[in-house]
């Protein structure tokens, strides 16, 4: 007698880039994140409450060298602000593994703290070696003082963290070895930033032990650069 085994198997998006934050299969949340079923494409990274580290992975190590990533960023609330969020390109390691885990050391590190990969942080707090409060880094999350050992660095001038109501409109352009970075459409830093060939994109952020946010992203969008 034949005996047949019915097998249900989730294919997921393995070659594709991620469109939006929906809680479709390929997002990897852990520590504090959370995908928002009410809320399609949007992402709480941290919720307003201290010491909290939290990040969003896609699943799949792919090229972002030439990719244009655009998203909205809702950073609010809190007291006396604390910490900041980032954008990491974890690169895979010898097992296809993202290098370090899927979520760093928190505080003034970002969630960042362990990854191997390179970032690009939104830092609303001054802490040991920051150059100031409200700031954009170009790092690889290497300890330096306690903190994130900074390759390049730029004032944001645009205020990073605003009202409940308010959305950043963020936007990193890779190509050919140099990072643009825009904020509500004005470009705030350039600089030559090494994106690793394939790497897991990931969201990361944290809040401090005594200066905490709400940190929310949305509107997700991954484009070829011009």
């Amino acid at each position: 007698m034949n005996e047949w085994l019915l097998e249900r198997r989730c294919v997921l998006p393995a070659g594709e880039y991620p469109q939006g934050f929906g809680s479709s299969t390929g997002w990897i949340a852990s520590g504090s994140s959370y995908l928002i079923d009410d809320l399609p494409d949007t992402v709480t990274i941290n919720g307003p409450q201290e010491s909290q580290t939290g990040s969003l992975m896609w699943g799949f190590p792919l090229d972002y060298r030439s990719r244009t990533i655009e998203f909205k960023a809702r950073l609010t609330g809190g007291n006396a602000g604390g910490e900041g969020v980032a954008v990491a390109f974890v690169r895979p390691d010898s097992t296809g593994q993202p290098a370090g885990g899927r979520l760093g050391a928190g505080g003034n590190r970002l969630g960042l703290g362990g990854l191997k990969g390179t970032a690009i942080a939104f830092d609303t707090k001054r802490d040991a070696p920051d150059p100031s409060s409200n700031f954009i880094g170009f790092t690889d999350g290497t300890a330096d003082n306690g903190g994130l050992l900074w390759y390049d660095t730029a004032e944001a001038v645009t205020p990073l963290l605003g009202s409940s109501s308010t959305l950043r409109t963020i936007k990193i352009a890779n190509r050919g070895g140099t990072t643009t970075v825009s904020i509500d459409g004005v470009v705030r830093m350039t600089g030559t930033f090494a994106v690793p060939t394939s790497a897991f994109l990931t969201f990361t952020g944290s809040t401090g032990p005594v200066g905490y946010e709400f940190h929310q992203l949305s509107g997700l969008k991954i484009t070829k650069t011009p």
